[in-house]
């Protein structure tokens, strides 16, 4: 049930932005988005299992959904070292980066759009090279296999902790 939504609005979506056309393509971006989801899931899990408190869950999970938005690539790209870390535990980073390796796997058409201007020198014919588009979006070194495989690390081990909170709580509160 929590994957039927995002199943039926990626499906719509994708083929109306005019993506990359390839079928596979499609399901291999559909993957990475699921996960994504599941991962998601699984640490809202872990703060609802962890925080009995129905308010301060909610401030929590905002807090930390927020940060893991803001260090997960899409709004800031040079992260400071002291907050650089946290990008590592945020499924955004991993989908956003599956998701551009996915899309521009390549050599994008130069249509004087204004999007690629560096790479394509000002010209309106030719093409940029899909490494150069996937480091202007600020993909990463990791390959998508790696990405796909951290969100489902973060799946598998958010459900485990989220299991773990409710039984230790459980068990605490039988005397």
């Amino acid at each position: 049930m929590r994957l039927s939504l995002p199943l039926i609005y990626l499906a719509i979506s994708y083929w109306m932005v005019g993506m990359n056309p390839s079928f596979t393509s499609f399901l291999q971006f559909l993957l990475a988005e699921l996960l994504s989801v599941l991962a998601g899931e699984s640490i809202g899990l872990v703060i609802s299992a962890s925080v009995m408190d129905f308010e301060r869950a909610m401030v929590i999970a905002t807090l930390v959904s927020l940060t893991f938005m803001l260090t997960g690539g899409f709004f800031a790209e040079n992260l400071g070292d002291f907050v650089k870390w946290v990008q590592y535990l945020s499924p955004f980073y991993y989908s956003y980066q599956a998701c551009i390796q996915i899309e521009f796997d390549h050599p994008v058409a130069c249509d004087g759009s204004g999007g690629l201007e560096n790479l394509c020198g000002g010209r309106d014919t030719g093409y940029a090279s899909a490494e150069d588009v996937q480091k202007l979006l600020g993909a990463g070194a990791h390959s998508t296999a790696f990405n796909c495989g951290m969100l489902t690390v973060i799946f598998l081990v958010g459900r485990y902790i989220a299991y773990w909170q409710l039984s230790r709580h459980k068990t605490g509160g039988r005397q």
